[in-house]
């Protein structure tokens, strides 16, 4: 093999061992994907049942046990106090409802409001235990962890 040849196979030689690199460091890449995504899917089921205005009328008429978060997606204080909700939430293994009055308002303002007022809900975040279609249990406004933990008595 002439010299020029013997320079031609060690550049050539080079490139595949960048190249090997890089498709070594691109399949490792997207092996970590992979597995963060998966990980995190199956550690991230909602603690939040999402309950709209007829459902939960329903549950009003049907006078079910449940325990609903009521808040909206463009209030500061909501978006504050869901994370500390949802944190002691998941540390217990419990779900609640979450009636979001931005959302219902679009779809059907006076069925929302109709709801707030025979709950006598004026201010948000708001969590509300029903039993037989009243309010046995009350927060209102931004609750740390201890608060919330002491109303749901956890």
């Amino acid at each position: 093999m002439n010299r020029k040849n013997k320079e031609r196979v060690d550049i050539l030689n080079k490139k595949i061992k960048i190249l090997s690199i890089i498709f070594g460091l691109l399949f490792s890449l997207a092996v970590v994907t992979f597995f963060t995504v998966h990980s995190k899917s199956k550690n991230t089921e909602s603690v939040f049942i999402s309950l709209n205005s007829q459902d939960f009328s329903s549950s009003l008429n049907e006078k079910k046990d449940i325990w609903v978060y009521i808040g909206r997606s463009t209030c500061e204080e909501c978006r504050d106090f869901s994370p500390v909700l949802e944190s002691v939430l998941k540390e217990n293994k419990k779900q609640v409802y979450y009636y979001d009055i931005d959302l219902e308002r679009e779809k059907d303002e006076i069925e929302m409001l109709e709801i707030l007022d025979i709950l006598d809900i004026k201010v948000v975040p708001a969590v509300i235990h029903l039993e037989e279609g009243k309010i046995t249990k009350e927060s209102v406004g931004y609750q740390n962890k201890e608060e919330v933990e002491k109303l749901f008595e956890f």
